[in-house]
């Protein structure tokens, strides 16, 4: 029986970000993967977005939102 080439292997949230360090500045997340950076729930994240303190994210598609990681790591640093 052949692969199905459509079907493809998600990491989980978990395997993800433990490549956090050596992603690209680039690179997408999650407010999921945020939140398990210890960014906190999705609504102090959307907090932390309305008040600047964190970037506003990029829209990719319908229900689609991500930020960026040197967004993200900015935020980390102390910075915005």
């Amino acid at each position: 029986m052949a692969e199905n080439p459509n079907l493809e292997t998600k990491e989980t949230v978990t395997e993800r970000i433990s490549g956090f360090d050596d992603m690209s500045e680039s690179a997408l997340l999650t407010v999921q993967e945020l939140g398990a950076l210890g960014i906190g729930s999705p609504a102090t994240i959307w907090r932390d977005v309305h008040s600047k303190r964190l970037a506003a994210p990029i829209k990719i598609g319908p229900n689609r939102t991500r930020w960026r990681v040197g967004d993200v790591r900015r935020f980390l640093e102390g910075g915005a």
